[in-house]
């Protein structure tokens, strides 16, 4: 899979992005996405922070859909672009959460302390979340690719959180369905 993307500023808020993603059976292009990109970072215990990124809509101020996707081992975390880009466009937040020691993960420094340091991170930030943008009812769909649909599932049977949606998937993935 090839991803090229070009961001450039609309203003000190926001930015547009133009995406095309290109594997062998497919070439999706996303063009004039604006969305306000937030770069998080959340202290852990051994003095480190797990890093997330964050999109808004610029044009939509209901903050209280989230989405989180959560990638494989192996994915890149463009790879959930084309449906963020749309669901920015309908008002979803949407948080990208990358792996601890995956390779080209924003988290690859980060070790594992135990097996589910990844759940932890995602209850962290989906507290950071309420608590910063001051929302009581969140209404969070979960999207996982391999080891993230894992992760999601783990998540579910441990939180009282009011959880709309689980999609999982597996390899190998068709981007068109997907995206459909």
């Amino acid at each position: 899979i090839k991803y090229f993307e070009n961001r450039s500023v609309v203003n000190d808020e926001y930015v547009q992005i133009d995406f095309t993603l290109q594997s062998a059976d497919t070439t999706l292009v996303f063009s004039e996405n604006y969305i306000l990109p937030l770069n998080i970072s959340i202290p852990v215990l051994n003095g480190n922070d797990v890093n997330y990124h964050l999109w808004h809509s610029p044009f939509h101020n209901d903050i209280s859909k989230l989405l989180i996707c959560i990638p494989g081992l192996e994915t890149d975390i463009k790879l959930f672009y084309p449906i963020a880009f749309e669901l920015v466009k309908n008002g979803y937040s949407i948080c990208f959460m990358d792996l601890r020691e995956k390779r080209n993960s924003f988290n690859q420094k980060l070790t594992r302390s135990r097996l589910n340091n990844e759940i932890t991170d995602l209850e962290m930030f989906i507290e950071f979340y309420k608590e910063q943008f001051e929302v009581e009812n969140l209404n969070i769909a979960i999207y996982g690719i391999s080891v993230g649909g894992v992760i999601g599932l783990n998540y579910i049977n441990s939180t009282n959180e009011n959880i709309k949606s689980l999609i999982t998937e597996g390899l190998p993935y068709n981007l068109q369905s997907t995206y459909n």
